[in-house]
């Protein structure tokens, strides 16, 4: 049986700081219905809580997601929004902070051999 998911590689291109166990990466999988306030200090959709989320302490690593939640068919595509950030120093441990840079990728189908490339620059931050 394939899942359906996405899956890539998500190295962090700025210079806030180095990518390690207190200053990790993280790539979430959201429905299609979220939306990404910075304003408000936190991400907001129907549900308010990520499809899946996992965190990564080496820059530049392979990431593989499977979209996991009670509406989720993961045996076939569906679209997905992805949120993928970098806990800079200073911020703390839980979800993305003021002032971590971040990709928000929208309406990604899943596949079951899918790669979607994330790079987080300096240039976006929430």
């Amino acid at each position: 049986m394939n899942l359906y998911g996405v899956a890539g590689s998500v190295p962090y291109s700025g210079s806030m700081g180095n990518v390690d166990g207190c200053h990790f990466l993280t790539v979430e999988l959201w429905p299609t219905e979220t939306t990404l306030y910075g304003s408000s200090d936190s991400v907001t959709c129907s549900l308010c809580t990520p499809m899946t989320s996992k965190s990564y302490n080496v820059n530049g690593t392979a990431y593989s997601e499977v979209a996991l939640s009670i509406s989720a068919n993961v045996c076939s595509s569906q679209n997905v929004n992805v949120l993928a950030y970098y806990h800079k120093p200073g911020t703390s441990c839980c979800g993305i902070q003021p002032g971590d840079p971040y990709v928000y990728l929208t309406d990604v189908a899943t596949a079951p051999t899918y790669s979607q490339n994330i790079t987080i620059p300096d240039s976006t931050t929430y």
